[in-house]
């Protein structure tokens, strides 16, 4: 202190923090945006389990996966996929909203 450097109040040093630092509504959009990507991406696999039982005994989860275009171009099989990466989709990004708001707060 005596050194002349500058000292700041504890006020001041809190609101600077609080200024730097991101919105929460910020980080909870941005946790939100990649549960959706990642809710799109596990919806895919999990949308082997709704299919119907002509198509779990046709392929193998792994069968599914590979040839997953082909089973979206099918239209009965079609509506699993769909439904269960949307679902996924919505779920993961509002965990992840919810995971960004609760974000530390310095």
């Amino acid at each position: 202190m005596g050194d002349g450097t500058p000292v700041a109040a504890p006020g001041m040093v809190a609101q600077a923090n609080q200024a730097n630092a991101a919105p929460a509504s910020s980080n909870a959009g941005i946790c939100a945006f990649f549960g959706v990507i990642l809710g799109l991406i596990a919806g895919v696999p999990l949308s082997y389990y709704f299919q119907n039982e002509a198509v779990r005994q046709k392929f193998t989860l792994g069968g599914y996966l590979k040839r997953i275009v082909d089973v979206v171009k099918d239209d009965q099989c079609r509506n699993p996929v769909i439904i269960a990466c949307v679902v996924c989709a919505v779920v993961f990004g509002v965990i992840g909203a919810l995971i960004g708001k609760s974000g530390k707060k310095s």
